[in-house]
């Protein structure tokens, strides 16, 4: 009866483990599926603008003086009317590229809606703060994932590469940016630093408080980013366990 009463005492603390461990991997799963998504679009994006500027490059041959920054997908195909050989096959690899940016374009808009769809559904307050859309949440949340890893607000920012390093020589007192940390979440931070700045927000008001103390752009810059990443880490840690289970 001793052994039966103890299986019984151990019984619950074992299936609370187990379920734990069975939730922390269905979370593990959801992010992993929507950091894919969103490195999916990344790498269409990049392809995209690679297709574009051999468009360029192309219509440079074709118009010798190339076409406005401005125009639409038909204008290289209606820019010369040159027969010759060279402008025919021209205008062909033209026609040819433009088709391929009008498929990665519809592609890029099908998973933009995925990510769109993922974050709403994830219940995160991260694009309540001014400068983060749901494509910069989706990085957060992914590039971030268990809020709970890091041991304070300060070991977050020094995660995203934004708590500045002390290059003071002499009496002259310096910091820079470290070259390490996770690039991702860095360009997000820097991305709702500058939006915040071209905002009346209270981003704008430090920023401009900064370089009243006498600190140039990039360093007002990096004391804004450092303190962004406090607000982004406060936020996700109060959104706890996001329900990024119900996007897959």
């Amino acid at each position: 009866m001793a052994v039966f009463y103890q299986i019984r005492a151990h019984c619950p603390v074992r299936t609370h483990s187990r379920a734990t461990r069975l939730h922390s991997t269905h979370v593990d799963e959801a992010i992993a599926a929507l950091r894919t998504l969103t490195e999916h679009r990344d790498d269409m994006v990049r392809t995209r603008t690679q297709t574009v500027n051999r468009l360029h490059v192309l219509m440079t041959k074709l118009v010798p003086a190339g076409l406005p920054r401005k125009h639409t997908a038909d204008a290289p195909c209606a820019a010369s009317t040159q027969k010759t050989p060279l402008a025919r096959t021209l205008r062909g690899l033209a026609t040819e590229l433009i088709a391929e940016i009008r498929r990665l374009d519809r592609r890029i808009a099908t998973s933009t809606e995925q990510i769109t769809t993922a974050v709403a559904a994830s219940g995160t307050t991260l694009t309540e703060l001014h400068g983060i859309g749901d494509l910069l949440a989706a990085k957060v949340l992914t590039r971030t994932a268990d809020v709970d890893r890091f041991r304070s607000a300060a070991a977050f920012a020094s995660y995203c590469g934004v708590a500045p390093l002390e290059v003071s020589s002499g009496d002259v007192q310096r910091h820079r940016l470290p070259r390490a940390g996770d690039r991702q979440l860095n360009s997000a931070l820097h991305v709702m630093a500058i939006t915040q700045i071209r905002h009346d927000t209270a981003g704008q008001a430090y920023y401009q408080r900064k370089r009243g103390e006498g600190k140039g752009h990039k360093e007002a810059l990096r004391c804004l980013k450092r303190r962004l990443a406090d607000v982004v880490y406060r936020t996700t840690l109060r959104d706890g366990d996001t329900s990024l289970t119900s996007a897959t």
